[in-house]
């Protein structure tokens, strides 16, 4: 398990770009719309859940149960900077976390129940990033190796 925490480092780092992205453009006053055309952690994570087991097949070559390991990782990653980033718009203020849209409602929502409305999230987004990453795992099929140095093209200058 440690060589996936490892190997899931970029995406986590992505995430945290996300996350401090959205953060930021929410307490700067951008609205909630504009600031997910920029900063959609959940695209992304989809997004890392499908690729990144794809290049652990190809070059890692990790079975499918493997990636699908890792694409829970990504998922759990992305929720828990999801669910942190909620309660910490209780604290700050609100941000883009706790904006009712984002907690796919019509009007405000309380603490109790956003946090377990992202709660419900975590569990079901890591269900979702497993099978995103079995998917991502079998397209990881068409990924070209690499070839040997000697038989790549020589640059034309």
């Amino acid at each position: 398990m440690k060589e996936k925490i490892e190997f899931v480092r970029l995406p986590a780092l992505l995430l945290l770009i996300f996350f401090l992205g959205k953060l930021i453009m929410s307490q700067l006053g951008t609205p909630y719309e504009v600031g997910l055309q920029f900063f959609s952690m959940v695209t992304l994570q989809v997004h890392l859940c499908l690729v990144w087991p794809a290049v652990a097949r190809r070059y890692k070559g990790c079975g499918i149960w493997g990636a699908v390991q890792v694409g829970i990782l990504i998922a759990l990653a992305s929720q828990i900077l999801i669910f942190f980033g909620t309660g910490l718009s209780y604290l700050i203020g609100d941000t883009h976390f706790n904006y009712p849209a984002a907690l796919n409602q019509e009007g405000p929502v309380g603490f109790v129940a956003a946090m377990q409305r992202r709660a419900g999230g975590l569990v079901v987004n890591a269900l979702i990033g497993g099978v995103t990453a079995g998917i991502g795992w079998f397209m990881g099929g068409v990924i070209p190796l690499e070839q040997p140095r000697s038989q790549q093209p020589v640059a034309e200058l």
